[in-house]
């Protein structure tokens, strides 16, 4: 039998080029994920409600399914207040606001993720709140927020 000729430089330079290549394939950045929502629109809730209109999760890491961390998971809760809050709010601005004109039927904490105008004048606010993974398993669209799932009882 004859023997087999060491690998060569050539050889080395190969298996570092796709030993880089699974490194690099199991540790980039997040991925970006572009998602259609064909569901039916909900109605805007009643005032003094607040009523879950979105749910959605991002980032995460885990390569070839082992999972390394967890995702982040969100609600966006719709609610109506006062005429004047649309004037002053913007998306991405924090919530609560400072101003007087924009309430919440419920205390949430987190950011505004949409704003309109109903049909009798009224604003129309949605917040983007961080839940827990457990909570967000239980929630489903048009729920009335807060939750009664004691797991998405976080103190905010």
């Amino acid at each position: 039998m004859k023997p087999k000729p060491p690998v060569g430089v050539g050889g080395i330079a190969a298996l570092t080029l796709v030993a880089a290549a699974l490194v690099f394939v199991a540790l980039r950045p997040g991925s970006t994920e572009v998602r259609f929502d064909d569901a039916p629109p909900i109605a805007p809730p009643e005032a003094g409600a607040a009523v879950v209109v979105s749910l959605h999760q991002s980032g995460g890491f885990s390569p070839f399914g082992l999972r390394i961390t967890d995702s982040t998971h969100y609600v966006e809760v719709q609610f109506i207040t006062q005429p004047d809050c649309f004037v002053v709010v913007d998306s991405g601005d924090p919530w609560p606001t400072p101003y007087p004109e924009c309430s919440s039927p419920v205390e949430m904490v987190g950011e505004v993720a949409g704003w309109g105008r109903t049909m009798s004048g009224d604003s129309l606010v949605g917040v983007q709140i961080m839940i827990p993974g457990d909570c967000y398993d239980l929630l489903e669209r048009d729920m009335m927020w807060p939750s009664d799932h004691p797991e998405c009882h976080t103190g905010t």
